[in-house]
């Protein structure tokens, strides 16, 4: 993706992992699901509230990875921007 380069510099100043690319893809493929109905619930301003992001299909980037860390929701979208999918990082 970028050789292996730093991405993201200054998100690691701010406490925020700094991923590289080999790291990037790994996270991708390890998301955890989330229930879409909870999602669009959370979107809509109703419980569980959490910030939504929302995503093209197979999109991956250091700001989603980010996200993702934050405990944010991805919501993965179709090319008719129609909900697929959800992913949030499990809480231990």
């Amino acid at each position: 993706m970028n050789g292996g380069m730093k991405v993201g510099g200054m998100a690691g100043g701010m406490g925020l992992p700094v991923f590289r690319g080999r790291e990037l893809n790994q996270m991708k493929r390890g998301l955890h699901p989330f229930p879409l109905d909870e999602a669009m619930k959370a979107l809509s301003g109703g419980t569980p509230r959490a910030i939504v992001m929302t995503m093209s299909e197979g999109q991956w980037d250091v700001v989603l990875a980010n996200a993702y860390e934050l405990g944010w929701i991805l919501l993965e979208l179709d090319e008719d921007e129609r909900p697929l999918r959800a992913y949030r990082k499990a809480v231990a």
